[in-house]
């Protein structure tokens, strides 16, 4: 390829050293060699635009026949001429015919000014030798731009090959935790049968044991009440005993006990203490008070509806020695919640970001009712659950964060990384660029971002939307839409220019319309094999 470009090169300095001189075609001044045969000197000349026509004497003789100056090439007779410069051994060139004598050069080979043509030198050789070292260059950095654009595809090709043999591993070993999780449901199910029918038969003995404790305590009651309200011991309960505790009233309003609301109580003059337990006792005891204080010991503080002596500022005192376990018990419900809350960020997902998800596991003891410790078989039993949902869950778990990673690998996979997957280098990356106010951002595959230069918030310009260069190539342009949305005005978009460079680099960020922003952008994923003919070429 070098030895290609240095002979091409040579044969220019040989034969195109004074090119306007190697090749002398006639045709009128200013027309093209593709229009020559239009301008034939033996026929007639007919405008381009078939206006009219003349004779061709009348061509280039400074006086506009046609509309479209198509008769005067060569002169600056029609406003809408055009002017062909060959600038032999450099670039051809089209001007105004506007242009033509104005005194100054346009053409390299200053025959624009043919009516001074000592007055511009042919500067075509010196334009052409610097293009050849611009293209020199270019190719030099596209060539290695290409290579480790190349470099770039290899890794992208092996990297996408590697995601799909993972998903593939992660779906096999997601169709066995399903079998897994499968069996661990059905065990975990067929214990927790077992598990509820031995809580249950634990709870109905439990319960049966405290309404014997409390149907005993019911008792004990109602016979020191009887005991207490028999002032005289004789084994019987009358009228003006049961008047001596006047809480029995059944009618509070009118503040008295009377006999026949006593009557009503005992239905009859006296009871003994049978009678009283079967039909007095269920009727009283949520209404009746001992009179009888209790030991000092067991005398618990006073309740402020009963503190009538005393200064205020031991009613006062008195009220706070109420007060107090309200308020420990409202401590005790916040640091209840902040344990739960604790627990629940503690056990959601872990550093790595993967999903944890806490089994429900039975308690030791049953506090809904006696707060008994289960019996052996039952303890067994609760165990075992415990221990089948903590699998069940465990696998859960491993299935959901198995998913998760599916997810995200096919994500990627959809993601377009250009033909030969080079574009897959900028993923996870991002390059900045600092300007006066800001300091710019571009995340490939994600977003484009504004911020201010000396810190503060960050303002998304747009988010990876798709490759959005002409049908030729797709890949010359990135469009990140749905950025933050601007005051009064549309969402935030970025448009990504991609051209070839030896680095990643963004070179420049401009918003052309109001809330329309465009980065350029070089990396050598946009560098194409060098055409080593790619040179420099004349008309002739």
């Amino acid at each position: 390829m070098i030895c290609k470009y240095l002979f091409l090169t040579f044969i220019l300095h040989i034969d195109l050293y004074d090119a306007s001189q190697m090749v002398q075609v006639d045709r009128p001044r200013g027309v093209s060699l593709t229009k020559k045969v239009l301008y034939d000197p033996a026929k007639e000349f007919t405008c381009f635009d078939g206006s009219q026509t003349i004779q061709f004497q009348f061509v280039n003789d400074d006086y506009c026949d046609c509309n479209d100056g198509s008769d005067e090439p060569g002169t600056s007779a029609c406003p809408n001429g055009s002017f062909h410069c060959t600038n032999a051994g450099y670039r051809p060139q089209n001007i105004p015919s506007s242009r033509v004598n104005d005194g100054i050069c346009d053409c390299c080979d200053g025959t624009d000014e043919w009516k001074t043509p000592t007055a511009c030198a042919n500067t075509c050789m010196e334009l052409r030798r610097a293009a050849l070292e611009e293209n020199k260059k270019k190719m030099e950095e596209s060539s290695k731009g290409f290579a480790l654009r190349q470099e770039y595809a290899k890794t992208g090709q092996a990297k996408k090959l590697e995601r799909q043999e993972k998903v593939k591993e992660l779906q096999q070993e997601l169709a066995q935790i399903q079998l897994l999780e499968d069996t661990l449901k059905t065990e975990k199910e067929a214990i927790e049968i077992q598990e509820t029918a031995a809580i249950d038969e634990h709870k109905r003995i439990a319960e049966e044991k405290q309404q014997k404790i409390a149907h005993e305590e019911n008792l004990r009651k109602g016979a020191e009440a009887f005991s207490e309200m028999d002032v005289d011991k004789d084994g019987s309960l009358t009228i003006p005993e049961l008047l001596s505790h006047p809480e029995l009233d059944p009618d509070t309003s009118d503040g008295i006990f009377t006999e026949e609301e006593a009557l009503t109580i005992l239905q009859a003059g006296s009871v003994d203490m049978a009678v009283f337990m079967d039909t007095v006792w269920g009727a009283i005891n949520e209404t009746f008070r001992t009179n009888i204080p209790p030991p000092m010991e067991e005398q618990e503080a006073p309740a402020e509806d009963q503190i009538q002596d005393g200064s205020e500022q031991e009613r006062e005192a008195d009220r706070e020695l109420l007060e107090e376990p309200e308020e420990e018990d409202q401590d005790q419900d916040e640091e209840d919640e902040d344990s739960d809350e604790e627990y629940d960020d503690e056990h959601e997902y872990d550093e790595d970001g993967e999903y944890h998800e806490p089994p429900v596991l039975r308690k030791e003891t049953d506090t809904s009712n006696s707060g008994e410790p289960y019996d052996e078989i039952t303890q067994n039993l609760v165990n075992q659950a415990n221990e089948a949902r903590s699998k069940f869950q465990e696998a859960q778990t491993k299935k959901k964060n198995l998913e998760n990673e599916v997810e995200s690998l096919n994500k990627a996979l959809e993601l377009d990384f250009g033909p030969d997957e080079g574009y897959q280098a900028l993923q996870f990356q991002c390059f900045e660029l600092l300007t006066m106010e800001y300091k710019y951002k571009l995340c490939p595959y994600d977003k484009a971002t504004q911020s201010p230069k000396n810190g503060g918030s960050e303002t998304v310009l747009g988010r990876w939307g798709s490759w959005s260069g002409p049908p030729e190539n797709i890949y010359a342009k990135m469009m990140y839409e749905n950025g933050i949305t601007c005051w009064n005005g549309p969402a935030r978009s970025t448009e990504v220019v991609i051209r070839c460079g030896m680095e990643h680099k963004l070179l420049s960020v401009d918003e052309p319309s109001r809330c329309a922003y465009k980065y350029e952008f070089a990396t050598p994923c946009a560098c194409t094999q060098v055409d080593p003919n790619a040179l420099p070429r004349d008309e002739l």
